[in-house]
């Protein structure tokens, strides 16, 4: 294959689904080279300084990477973490990301976000891979759960709830543990024999567990 500039850029793109001006300029793909491309329709722009493949048909989960990529710094937290883990039936009409206490707040018309400040936003991140390409900065499940108690007064606790409960579920995570949660979050060592309730299926026992989670979280 010719190594012209179109090819080149699709070439990377391939490889990261997005790329940004400064990843093209580092292959020589920039001023008019970059325009090459451009005008015929190999590359096309999806926001300032973003670019990606023509056939790409942008989705949710491409809004996420565009914020990724241009914001490198953010993670992606509580509602939107969970969307992305698969733990709630909740559409959130934001975006969810957590920063740093002096960090500068992400400028964007679209989507919507909703900022949580943390003194350690980097703690307990995983990359998911969108659409198999793209690796966006999540907080692990332990953590989302974790924090969804933690902010239950801003994201209702009965999310919370439903969170803890499908991460159990699922077997997300080895902290989903008897005493793995608790332990994580720094909740008191009496809820570990609760939690063990969670082993039955019965109603009352799923109210203990949930009891002991509030308890733990206040």
């Amino acid at each position: 294959m010719v190594s012209t500039p179109s090819n080149l850029a699709l070439e990377l793109l391939q490889k990261k689904g997005m790329v940004r001006a400064h990843e093209l300029a580092r292959i020589s793909v920039a001023g008019e080279t970059l325009q090459q491309p451009l005008r015929s329709s190999a590359l096309v722009r999806v926001s300032r300084g973003l670019y990606a493949a023509p056939d790409k048909a942008l989705n949710e989960h491409d809004r996420l990477a565009q914020l990724a990529i241009i914001n490198p710094k953010i993670v992606f937290c509580l509602l939107t973490a969970l969307q992305i883990h698969g733990l709630t039936t909740q559409a959130p009409h934001a975006v969810w990301v957590a920063i740093s206490p002096n960090a500068r707040a992400p400028q964007v018309s679209y989507p919507p976000l909703r900022i949580v400040r943390l003194s350690d936003p980097g703690r307990q991140v995983v990359t998911m891979l969108l659409d198999g390409v793209v690796g966006i900065p999540v907080n692990s499940v332990v953590k989302t759960v974790s924090d969804c108690f933690k902010f239950r007064n801003k994201i209702g606790l009965d999310i919370a709830i439903e969170a803890l409960r499908d991460a159990w579920r699922q077997k997300k995570s080895p902290w989903m543990s008897c005493g793995g949660l608790p332990s994580f979050a720094g909740w008191p060592t009496s809820c570990a024999p609760t939690w063990k309730a969670w082993h039955d299926n019965t109603q009352s026992c799923r109210v203990r567990a949930c009891a002991t989670a509030q308890q733990g979280a206040r």
